[in-house]
């Protein structure tokens, strides 16, 4: 039986990697202690960007950001990407069709993150480290 390979470019292996998944609360405290005891993650930080109150908690190689709003939208939860091209992995994602909703913005821990959407409303979010 012939074994079908799915093709995957060896340049978008080192261009994206998950940074993390983000979901929208309406209880900021009562999620982030909700993970906290039940998947013992632990808090890495806390901020607040462009009025939204955020914490990122991470586990064993995974890392999940919490964004408090007062009711959430149509897309409550996002994927973010690391990239080690902050540029071509914009480039990339827009001939997939997707939009620069947001930013380019830089964060005051060093972060650079843009938000980009597609036809389908769903949204990505590109990170590096400016500080590398």
């Amino acid at each position: 039986m012939a074994r079908i390979r799915r093709y995957q470019p060896h340049h978008l292996k080192r261009l994206f990697t998950v940074h993390h998944i983000g979901a929208e609360t309406e209880n900021l405290e009562q999620t982030a202690a909700y993970f906290i005891n039940k998947l013992k993650l632990q808090e890495e930080r806390r901020f607040i960007f462009e009025g939204e109150r955020i914490v990122f908690l991470s586990g064993n190689h995974w890392k999940i950001e919490l964004i408090e709003v007062k009711k959430k939208t149509l897309q409550p939860v996002h994927t973010a990407f690391q990239v080690t091209d902050f540029t071509n992995g914009v480039k990339f994602l827009e001939s997939l069709g997707f939009v620069c909703k947001e930013g380019p913005y830089l964060l005051d821990h060093g972060w650079k993150t843009v938000f980009l959407e597609n036809q389908r409303r769903e949204f990505v979010e590109l990170i590096t480290d400016s500080r590398n």
